[in-house]
């Protein structure tokens, strides 16, 4: 079976805990003249990394956020879907931080939430659009599609929520940070991805490689 080992830090009202979440079903949203629609998608595009290598020079950002199926109730994380012009409507990756919430310590205050998107480094960060969280289609409405008799995700699946009109062309190299501020609260779920082309090599000169052996059951000679 396909799937992806997901994880998170659940940072709870009074603690935080570390589950181990297998993803076997992942969706997208799609935005259609009748709603909003779910598509699966493999799981294989998913990844918590925080450094990517593109051969595209422009790449296509869509900050989202994500819900999972869990254990004590659905989480609500942070991430994006990027894309380069050579895969053209499928996503690159799917990103999803390693850092979540309980979804059900925010359904009473959904309006005091909103998207905060920085590029650069963290000194020389700069706002590039913020968001309300308005724009994106409810949790609940996604959880539905799914689950139309409860308000659970079905086991082993995960949600990456986008909406129309908002991306960001990000040229290579850079480092993009999406966050999800809750102001009722104050505090913030964050992902920064470092963004590196191929065509450069981050460890100029490079050395020639060495090789390795392993145990033996006489001495060797000229070996590391």
């Amino acid at each position: 079976m396909t799937h992806y080992l997901y994880k998170p830090h659940v940072h709870g009202r009074n603690n935080i805990t570390t589950p181990d979440i297998l993803i076997d079903r992942l969706y997208r949203t799609l935005n259609t003249q009748y709603g909003v629609d779910l598509l699966g998608v493999g799981v294989k595009q998913l990844t918590s990394s925080v450094e990517l290598q593109f051969s595209a020079s422009k790449l296509t950002i869509t900050p989202a956020y994500v819900l999972i199926a869990a254990g004590g109730g659905v989480l609500f994380g942070v991430g994006a879907e990027i894309d380069d012009e050579t895969q053209g409507t499928n996503a690159n990756f799917i990103l999803v931080a390693r850092f979540a919430w309980r979804l059900k310590y925010l359904q009473d205050h959904f309006d005091k939430m909103k998207f905060v998107i920085k590029v650069g480094p963290v000194s020389e960060q700069q706002i590039i659009e913020e968001i309300d969280f308005s724009r994106f289609p409810s949790p609940a409405t996604l959880i539905e599609q799914l689950n139309p008799q409860g308000t659970e995700l079905p086991r082993g699946a995960m949600i990456i929520a986008t909406t129309t009109g908002i991306a960001h062309q990000i040229n290579v190299p850079e480092i993009y940070q999406v966050n999800i501020a809750d102001t009722h609260l104050d505090r913030g779920l964050i992902h920064r991805v470092s963004l590196f082309s191929s065509e450069q090599d981050g460890r100029e000169p490079r050395p020639i490689p060495r090789y390795a052996i392993g145990p033996t059951t006489g001495d060797i000679e000229h070996y590391i």
